[in-house]
């Protein structure tokens, strides 16, 4: 049965909605979090497969040279340690911070592989392919999973 709170006053109000934004606050983020490197994981470990940046565009295609140099047409692939810098969050390569605090959650996830930023933005003799971010479609979807995890901590606390 769903709770009912009776006001009997501006005041009680007040001090309702002040509860409420409390317990908003409050809420711990850190499995939501954890939860959602994870997803983010999984979106790159499809680019790679795929050989597509987040938004589904496809990687510019190597050169002859190159594939004859690399001896396979792999794209972001000649030793492995960027795709699985950006995919396993135990890599000593992998960049994941997780923030948990009051009123705040959040977290990052990159990769420390030096060369990184030359294939996200490109150079003057190589195209971008960039292998790091998230589509609309996560976007929409963390937004779904956080406004539940919010919903499900404050009718716990209710």
């Amino acid at each position: 049965m769903p709770s009912v709170y009776l006001i009997d006053d501006q005041a009680e109000l007040d001090q309702f909605f002040a509860d409420l934004a409390d317990e908003f606050y409050g809420t711990r983020m850190r499995e939501l979090m954890e939860s959602e490197v994870a997803e983010v994981e999984e979106v790159e470990r499809n680019s790679f497969a795929n050989q597509t940046a987040p938004n589904g565009q496809a990687w510019a295609p190597l050169k002859p040279a190159t594939i004859k140099r690399k001896g396979h047409s792999r794209i972001l692939v000649e030793t492995g340690r960027l795709g699985v810098s950006l995919t396993q969050s135990g890599h000593p390569d992998a960049v994941v911070e997780i923030v948990d605090e009051p009123g705040q959650g959040g977290f990052s996830r990159g990769t420390a592989v030096e060369y990184a930023g030359y294939h996200q933005k490109g150079t003057k003799r190589m195209p971008a392919r960039p292998p790091v971010g998230v589509d609309e479609e996560y976007v929409d979807g963390f937004a779904e999973r956080a406004a539940d995890h919010l919903v499900e901590n404050l009718k716990a606390g209710a």
